[in-house]
């Protein structure tokens, strides 16, 4: 089967990826069409859209089925895109949850292929893909899943595609052999659709599905939608969790180092710790590791995470480290005394 993309475009304006703001994203939206969203707040951002970005509107349909598919203005595709992005699953490795699933739904279906595709900016991305081999992307411009996602109702189904004036001309269709599609939109919980579980047949389907079997393909999509939240909810958790120990890091650095201080200077005493006995010397030795050990895990934390400004914490340091020198000083000064 032959396709014109498997890797991960370059080209301008293919993903949503590349944008990295709202600004530039809705920017390159409204230069694609000349009519402008009624939200408000979008209005203040469309009057400052004056450069154009790509001169080839992916995401807009050339021969829409209005009985069947719904218009897509700026703002649906703008915010539907943003949900996307929140995903963080685009130009990622296959899931092998998702994996097992169009496995499951290939036999189910008794259909070669099926996939869990993500309509991007300007191309659809399978995050799952069962038999199509390695391609991982394929040009979202009146694609199955590029219908499937703006359908009216909750399945898109295709019984014969060589007989469809949407898809006769599809390299899917003429290169690739494909007679039946059927899609579910992935729907989020944010209502927005970010793309489909799929099958593709080689043979047609005049009866397309039956209900029970539309059902079962909008479940396997509830089923994937899932498995994204579920793994999104993990990333954002991950990311909180390393912020706290980021910051609880960085607040143990001042601390340490005048603990560190601390002890060296007791360590370097020998009036005092010729005065200790064994077990003291031992305890001091392994609290003079300790820190040490401690402190080397804050620093490399921070520097992992990169979450806090190098100059900033330079600065608290050193000045903790002038005053706890001080204060010990101070101390053993008044117990030679």
């Amino acid at each position: 089967m032959s396709h014109s993309q498997t890797t991960p475009a370059s080209n301008k304006g293919v993903s949503v990826m590349e944008f990295r703001t709202e600004e530039a994203l809705l920017k390159h939206l409204i230069d694609d069409i000349e009519s402008i969203p009624s939200d408000p707040s979008l209005e203040q951002l469309c009057s400052k859209a004056k450069t154009s970005i790509s001169k080839t509107p992916f995401w807009i349909l050339s021969a829409p089925d209005e009985d069947h598919t719904k218009s897509n203005s700026v703002e649906d595709e703008f915010r539907r895109l943003q949900t996307l992005k929140s995903y963080n699953v685009l130009d990622e490795t296959f899931d092998e949850d998702l994996d097992r699933l169009t496995a499951m739904a290939s036999r189910m279906f008794d259909v070669p292929i099926a996939l869990v595709s993500l309509v991007d900016l300007g191309r659809i991305w399978c995050i799952s893909n069962r038999g199509l081999g390695e391609v991982r992307q394929i040009p979202r411009k009146d694609s199955f899943c590029a219908h499937a996602v703006l359908s009216n109702s909750k399945s898109f189904i295709v019984p014969d595609a060589s007989k469809d004036s949407r898809f006769s001309t599809n390299p899917l269709v003429t290169e690739g052999g494909i007679r039946f599609y059927g899609g579910a939109p992935l729907e989020t919980p944010e209502n927005y659709r970010i793309g489909n579980f799929c099958l593709l047949g080689t043979k047609p389907r005049p009866e397309g599905l039956s209900e029970a079997e539309l059902m079962t393909l909008v479940d396997f999509a509830a089923m994937a939608v899932k498995v994204l939240v579920d793994r999104r909810y993990r990333r954002d958790t991950e990311i909180k969790q390393d912020l706290i120990v980021a910051h609880t890091a960085h607040d143990l650095i001042t601390p340490l180092t005048g603990l560190q201080m601390s002890l060296n200077l007791l360590n370097e005493d020998v009036s005092l710790t010729s005065k200790m006995d064994d077990e003291q010397q031992e305890l001091l030795s392994t609290a003079i590791v300790c820190t040490d050990i401690m402190s080397r895990f804050c620093h490399v934390t921070l520097a992992d995470l990169k979450k806090v400004d190098p100059p900033a914490v330079t600065m608290t340091s050193e000045c903790s480290l002038s005053h706890s020198n001080c204060h010990v000083k101070d101390l053993f000064r008044c117990l030679h005394q």
